[in-house]
């Protein structure tokens, strides 16, 4: 591992190097790029050799198909090799160096491998791959050590040195660089036929990919001016059952199976016309422009490494192709599908669609009431995620639509849903007036559209409800009229449910009162001053009216107070008689209370009656009764007649006295 510790840029002249051998390090360069070295560009994996004392023997391989044997004793301790490969930006190539020497249990040869980029003649060393001796090497440019990938197209440099320090033999290797594809991905590859009967440098091509598939359909469009020889697929590795290893979690071949050499489903590696093909896993072509496809039921399980080989015979073109292990159809499922829509609205259709390859068209069909198809238009919003959108359509419509994907393998999927699309419902009520008094009646009314339906209207009080449905006139109008049955705050609006058509829909709150309605009461007497023992008439007028409302008489004197009860009639009036009970000033007072609803209390004016001792003509007229009610044996003769005689004298004497005074 002499060259660990050099710097990364390593300038030709520096590592002594002789201008002659730098001169022909460039000259071969240009050669094989512009395709004038014949070794270069058949399927053999070498050309004429160049020897420098750095870089050790240099052999041009140009192209990345072949497998590169280092034979036994060719690359001494303490020596190297350099091989160059011509490789394109951001393709990835699997390079690795296995064979005879990769044997962890003798590890008697430690091959190293660096990786050299020239620019000028500056050489600059971009990794370097030193595991311990007879473990085999991986080269690689990700971060997890799988693959190479370089940044820039042009010439690499691969450098396989036997370690002076830690390697004590030269056994056989092979250094394999090829193109890594991934499956179920289109590839374009420009092939060219023979030319005056010999290969050219894009006569043959080889690829490799890895896939634990039970089939494997390789689908190749040819080109109309290209006739395609064969393509052959080869499984060259399987690590499960001892062919080839697994280095950084990705499996390398079975070293027999580069050679050539075949046992039972693996190995066989070759681009020879003439050479091994397994019959189930190739196809040809019989004319230029036909198609040819490769389709392999894997007789094996495992991750298993292949390697696919494409040989042109005549005529050029590019080659579209796929290696196809994805059979499924795409998975979609709806996220949240209507059950209804609303009427003359667009309505989107959402679905996340699945599958193991690039979805490369999702598109939407419908029908209206099972009328023709209709395309709609379809959006991608996310990873998986598409957004259809149906146009509005009439209220009572019903919808059936399907999405439909197609991934890059041309498995296709879809999903169906249907709906109904439901039309918007208007509900508007008014109230002409927010009070009303108790026992009168409130008239809601409005609009419903569309008209012809039943409306609900409820009543709110406290957490009483009442309801009543109505029903709303062909063009919509409709009122109710409800008397409420308490004073207060009211609620009332109205709900539409809707029906198969139309959707449910419900007016505003409306607020209004019920009040009691304000009263006066009149009170009068028929006479402010009576003489004790007689009595007075005491009438008044409710302001409502309204017969049969109690009306209460409050009098008051300095002795207690006393109650009469009258009754209104029809125009409001009332009255009562009232004989006092003592003398002196009585006050009088008349009052109603209000029912709860209709009307409200009310009290009159207090009024004043004055009870005074009756006059003498009143004693006198008075006599005979109280006579009657106290003695009642002067009335019987002989008493009655004494009696009449001494009134008489006393009534004439009375008579004289008022006349005299006259």
């Amino acid at each position: 591992m002499d060259l660990r510790n050099q710097t990364r840029s390593a300038d030709i002249s520096e590592s002594k190097a002789s201008s002659w051998t730098l001169y022909l390090i460039v000259i071969f360069f240009t050669a094989f790029a512009l395709g004038d070295i014949p070794n270069a560009i058949t399927p053999s994996a070498k050309c004429e050799p160049i020897e420098d004392k750095i870089f050790g023997t240099i052999i041009v391989v140009d192209k990345p198909v072949s497998a590169v044997f280092i034979d036994s004793g060719e690359i001494p301790v303490g020596k190297a090799n350099t091989y160059i490969y011509n490789l394109l930006k951001d393709h990835r190539y699997h390079v690795y160096l296995t064979g005879d020497w990769a044997n962890p249990k003798t590890h008697l040869t430690d091959y190293d491998v660096y990786v050299y980029k020239f620019t000028g003649i500056s050489g600059y060393l971009l990794s370097s791959h030193t595991e311990s001796a007879g473990l085999p090497e991986q080269v690689s440019s990700d971060s997890i050590g799988q693959y190479f990938i370089p940044d820039e197209s042009g010439a690499y440099y691969f450098t396989v040195r036997n370690d002076a320090l830690e390697s004590n033999a030269s056994e056989p290797g092979t250094l394999m660089v090829l193109e890594h594809i991934e499956t179920d991905t289109w590839i374009r590859k420009s092939m060219n036929g023979k030319v005056n009967e010999q290969p050219v440098r894009e006569t043959t091509w080889a690829y490799e990919f890895v896939s634990s598939a039970p089939r494997i359909r390789v689908y190749i469009d040819v080109p109309s001016y290209l006739d395609m020889y064969e393509a052959r697929l080869y499984i060259v590795g399987n690590p499960a059952v001892g062919k080839g290893q697994v280095v950084k979690g990705i499996p390398i071949a079975w070293e027999p199976g580069l050679r050539g050499l075949v046992s039972g489903v693996y190995g066989g590696f070759n681009f020879d016309p003439q050479g091994y093909r397994n019959m189930d896993a190739m196809a040809s072509c019989q004319r230029n422009g036909e198609d040819m496809i490769v389709d392999y039921k894997v007789p094996v399980k495992g991750s298993l490494l292949y390697h696919l080989v494409l040989i042109a015979e005549y005529g050029s073109g590019t080659l579209n192709f796929v290696v196809q292990t994805d059979f499924e159809p795409p998975t979609l499922e709806f996220i949240d599908p209507p059950a209804s829509a609303v009427a003359e609205s667009p309505t989107k259709i959402e679905a996340r669609v699945v599958d193991a390859s690039d979805i490369v068209e999702v598109s939407c069909f419908y029908t209206r009431d099972g009328g023709a198809q209709i395309r709609a238009d379809v959006e991608a919003v996310g990873e998986g995620l598409y957004v259809a959108e149906i146009p509005g359509v009439h209220p009572g419509s019903i919808i059936e639509y399907a999405i439909e994907a197609e991934d890059l393998m041309g498995n296709r999927g879809s999903a169906t849903g249907i709906y109904s699309a439901i039309g918007q419902s208007s509900l508007r009520m008014y109230l002409n007036q927010d009070t009303i008094y108790g026992g009168e009646a409130i008239v809601p009314w409005g609009f419903l559209d569309p008209g012809g339906r039943k409306v609900e209207i409820r009543y709110l009080y406290g957490e009483d409800k009442f309801s009543f449905n109505v029903s709303a006139a062909d063009h919509g109008y409709f009122n109710h009229s409800f008397t409420p049955m308490s004073p207060g705050e009211w609620q009332v609006y109205g709900v539409y449910a809707g029906d198969e058509d139309h959707l449910p829909s419900s007016s505003d709150r409306l607020n209004f009162s019920v009040v009691s309605q304000p009263t006066d009461l009149m009170c009068q007497l028929g006479k402010g001053r009576v003489e004790f023992g007689f009595g007075v008439k005491i009438s008044g007028a409710f302001s409502l009216e309204k017969e049969g409302v109690p009306v209460e008489l409050v009098l008051k004197s300095k002795d207690g107070f006393e109650r009469l009860w009258a009754e209104t009639s029809l125009d409001g009036s009332y009255s009562a008689d009232f004989k006092p009970s003592s003398k002196g000033s009585w006050t009088i007072q008349a009052r109603v209370a209000g029912d709860g609803l209709t009307y409200s209390g009310a009290e009159s004016e207090v009024v004043t009656l004055q009870v005074v001792n009756p006059s003498l003509t009143t004693t006198l007229l008075r006599l005979p009764s109280t006579l009657a009610s106290r003695g009642g044996f002067l009335v019987k003769p002989p008493y009655l007649y004494g009696l009449l005689g001494a009134l008489g004298a006393a009534g004439g004497g009375l008579l004289f006295y008022l006349r005299r005074r006259e």
